[in-house]
């Protein structure tokens, strides 16, 4: 599914809510899990950063009864806000672990008043790493992008596209910070970024 324009500025829980209210509206036999407050079997693969928009976020749904895809995808993206729309519909094997991310690509376009230095990419692409501090649950922690950044490179006079793996147990890097890392931007400059997701790579 799509995550587009305003919609980029819902927080992760707000845009579980908003799928959730479209399903139910929808009438899609949701299966829930037992106990004392019963949630739907629903599962994100990732979690996209405020302010960052998506060609292909993905979710997973287990149904009480069998769906057909095609007819699915027409009731849900009909009681879905401008925005989110749903793409594809795929039946898959019940399974105990949902799907994760593995990498992340996305393309970042500065605003009118920054361009990205050729000269600076080249010196980060040179060197063996490119450590950068990274706020965590039990405070700073240094992160070599080197390993996180799969491949970095410059499409235009103002756009770069940026391939970002995901491990378990890593941190998790915004596109933001990697690239306001890379080019010395400083917190105002980073949040003016464009970005946008365009692929992803899950198992």
């Amino acid at each position: 599914f799509t995550k587009l324009g305003l919609m980029r500025y819902l927080s992760h829980l707000e845009l579980v809510r908003s799928i959730t209210r479209a399903l139910r509206r929808a009438g899609i036999p949701m299966a829930y899990s037992r106990g004392y407050h019963p949630m739907p079997k629903l599962s994100f693969a990732s979690a996209l950063p405020v302010g960052v928009e998506s060609l292909m976020e993905t979710f997973e749904l287990e149904t009480e009864k069998p769906v057909e895809p095609l007819q699915m995808m027409k009731d849900l993206n009909s009681q879905l806000p401008n925005g989110i729309h749903i793409t594809r519909v795929e039946k898959i094997p019940l399974r105990k672990r949902p799907a994760r991310i593995v990498e992340s690509t996305y393309l970042v376009r500065f605003s009118d008043s920054l361009q990205p230095q050729t000269a600076v990419l080249e010196v980060y692409k040179k060197r063996d790493e490119f450590i950068i501090s990274k706020e965590g649950k039990k405070g700073p922690r240094p992160v070599n992008l080197k390993e996180w950044v799969r491949s970095i490179e410059l499409l235009g006079p103002r756009e770069i596209k940026v391939v970002i793996r995901f491990k378990d147990g890593g941190p998790h890097l915004k596109p933001q910070e990697v690239v306001g890392a890379i080019f010395s931007l400083d917190a105002s400059s980073s949040e003016h970024l464009q970005i946008r997701k365009t692929a992803q790579v899950i198992q």
